[in-house]
């Protein structure tokens, strides 16, 4: 896929195409993209390597809350992958059944990361970004509506 974007920047995306019965009816194929090929990336910055493996917690719900009574207080975890270098990827757990959620981020700037994946269809949905700002002194993380706070140990 390839075209040129709002900004008049070319891009071109590569995708890994599934054809199968659409929704299990079995009497009818779809093919929806599955999966994105992802070009390298420069090295992350000095910024995102401090931030790398620090679990970030968020400060900005109740512990009363249903999510936070069950499943314990949400956090957030950043990391990198060998396999693809200046990549982040974020282990995030504020959703409202306590599962974990992965989403692979390249940084824009040193204190703001996007998505990556621009996948069409339902494995491109409900994607967020990252961004980082000083409070107090404090490095505080946003993703979406949610603050969180690095966990001090």
């Amino acid at each position: 896929m390839s075209g040129t974007d709002a900004n008049g920047q070319p891009y071109r995306y590569r995708y890994l195409m599934l054809r199968g019965p659409l929704f299990g009816a079995g009497y009818n194929e779809t093919t929806l993209p599955m999966g994105q090929q992802l070009l390298p990336l420069a090295p992350l910055s000095a910024a995102w390597q401090a931030r790398m493996g620090k679990t970030w917690t968020v400060t900005n719900e109740s512990p009363a809350t249903v999510p936070s009574t069950l499943n314990g207080t949400p956090y957030a975890t950043l990391s990198s992958l060998p396999e693809l270098p200046g990549y982040i990827l974020v282990r995030n757990s504020s959703y409202d059944d306590g599962s974990p959620e992965y989403q692979l981020l390249a940084p824009l700037t040193d204190d703001r990361a996007g998505m990556t994946v621009k996948i069409p269809a339902n494995v491109g949905r409900d994607l967020y970004e990252l961004h980082f700002t000083m409070v107090g002194g404090n490095e505080t993380l946003t993703i979406g509506s949610w603050v969180y706070e690095a966990l001090v140990t």
